[in-house]
């Protein structure tokens, strides 16, 4: 037997002793090892020594071959390789931690290994955090997702089949339906199930477990968690949607065309019909959309050029925190870093010690991330002190961990993964941060 015989058969009879440990004997062994035992004390009751010997190890020998072809099953499982995914409908390879955003116009497919499809819809953006044997962990910053999930055939001890994380709220999933949507700048939280059933965690701490059918609409900053049937109408907005047009009025008819003729005039004896009622004077036309109405309904580009058309500055200094972060927004979603860096300072500057102004720190902490690291730290440290338990305050640990496990500071990094594990153990990060710490052990 070579050497990688043996260690395979080492490591089947660890597992085979680990589990016969946890197993109680079942009625038929008791019953087994009595006979077995009065059979022993009695020795004129033995069966002749030349069959028992030859039939006890045949026995025994029977029971090895089936335990350990168990134990072979079980372990080929274990032994199964990772998930694999693509991104796009060119199928190319997935790198694990990459953001992947849909465009404006056309959703983006992911597709696993296993059957496990996720369709981003438009502008939504969403990255693979982890990927394990049997399921996959994923973050969606913002934005809705369609995912059909295949049943989850064999657990694995240790990893979560499937987890998908937005902001405050994780969804956990073992083979289901549904759509699931996270809208960051409204705190918006939404999950339609079509099959299935997931566990929901919110804000709240607690754990829901929904069935096929039905609905969540929840919020932190509203402390509002509803569960509604699937397809609900939802509550329209009050700028959704332009006036139906008036159908024009007929246009005069050319002076060429015959009129007919006016009916002769009656006596004034004769009683005259009443005159039928004026015709309703048509619909002023609609004003034009505001730039908050274009941005609320994701189209960035034309409240942008509609915000500048008004006058950014003017709308930075005169406008709610509301519409200040969301005119930030809409700057940086057209790639003007300088506007929406301006707009949420300016948030910073008019409403501190506001909720408004936590989130106007955590969005310039996303806007220095990649020009200036130890800005960004800031930022996202001004958040947390400001709202340690805000909506965003999840998000502000998994970037202040992202920037310190870039550091080249080996005590830096190990100090943010232990910070990280102690607030989020089950973080979309907690693996790496696990990794780190036992790297950093001697």
């Amino acid at each position: 037997m070579n050497d990688g015989l043996s260690k395979l058969g080492r490591h089947v009879a660890e597992r085979q002793d680990a589990e016969l440990q946890q197993l109680e004997p079942s009625e038929a062994s008791r019953r087994f090892l009595a006979e077995y035992s009065a059979r022993r004390a009695a020795p004129e009751e033995r069966e002749p020594a030349g069959l028992s010997g030859p039939l006890l190890w045949l026995r025994l020998s029977l029971a090895a071959v089936v335990i350990m072809s168990a134990f072979a099953l079980q372990e080929a499982v274990f032994w199964s390789p990772r998930l694999s995914y693509t991104v796009g409908a060119d199928g190319e390879s997935g790198v694990l931690r990459d953001w992947e955003s849909a465009p404006d116009d056309a959703p983006l497919p992911i597709h696993f290994s296993d059957g496990t499809r996720i369709e981003l819809e438009p502008k939504a953006r969403a990255r693979v955090v982890e990927i394990g044997r049997a399921g996959a962990e994923i973050v969606i910053e913002s934005g809705r997702a369609h995912l059909d999930v295949v049943p989850v055939r064999f657990r694995v001890p240790g990893e979560s089949p499937w987890r998908v994380n937005l902001g405050p709220f994780a969804v956990e999933v073992k083979g289901t339906r549904f759509d699931v949507g996270w809208d960051p700048r409204e705190d918006d939280f939404s999950l339609d199930l079509y099959e299935g059933s997931v566990v929901v965690r919110g804000c709240d701490g607690g754990r829901h477990t929904l069935s096929a059918g039905q609905a969540v609409r929840a919020s932190c900053s509203d402390q509002r968690w509803e569960i509604v049937p699937v397809g609900a109408p939802a509550t329209p907005s009050p700028a959704a949607g332009d006036a139906r047009e008036e159908p024009a009025a007929p246009s005069a008819l050319p002076e060429s065309v015959a009129q007919p003729a006016a009916p002769p005039a009656l006596p004034e004896s004769v009683a005259q019909p009443p005159a039928p009622p004026a015709p309703p004077r048509a619909a002023a036309p609609r004003a034009a959309r505001s730039w908050q109405e274009l941005a609320r309904d994701g189209r960035y580009a034309p409240a942008y050029e509609r915000a500048l058309a008004v006058g950014f500055d003017a709308a930075r200094e005169g406008l709610p925190a509301s519409d200040v972060l969301l005119l930030g927004d809409t700057a940086r979603l057209n790639g003007d870093a300088r506007r929406a860096n301006d707009a949420y300072s300016a948030v910073r500057r008019r409403f501190p010690g506001t909720p408004a102004a936590a989130r106007a720190a955590f969005a310039l902490g996303r806007l220095a991330v990649d020009t200036d690291p130890s800005a960004a730290r800031r930022w996202f440290e001004s958040c947390l002190e400001e709202q340690p338990r805000g909506p965003l305050a999840p998000a502000a640990d998994d970037w202040l961990f992202e920037l310190s496990a870039r550091s080249s500071d080996v005590e830096q990094r190990r100090a943010a993964a232990q910070v990280y594990l102690n607030r989020h153990p089950h973080g979309a990060h907690a693996a790496d941060a696990r990794r780190l710490l036992d790297a950093a052990r001697p």
